[in-house]
């Protein structure tokens, strides 16, 4: 049982190192570098997040602006 808990210490402490060597090669980049990846890796995150929306089974497309012309449409 103790082999276990310093088998698990000793990946936990080898995580946090590479880590920390990833946010040394993070903090090399040039201040645009760091803000060209975080906006990319928002953007990404943003596109990824669209893609699981719309495949839900529970998804359903309301098209406001569709709606909204319609109505105005139907007004005239």
């Amino acid at each position: 049982m103790i082999c276990i808990i310093n088998a698990f210490a000793q990946l936990s402490l080898i995580d946090c190192l590479i880590l920390l060597i990833q946010i040394e090669m993070l903090e090399s980049l040039d201040p645009f570098q760091q803000v060209l990846l975080g906006v990319s890796s928002i953007g990404l995150l943003m596109i990824v997040l669209v893609i699981f929306l719309t495949e839900s089974p529970n998804f359903e497309n309301t098209d406001r602006l569709k709606k909204i012309l319609e109505f105005l449409e139907k007004k005239k």
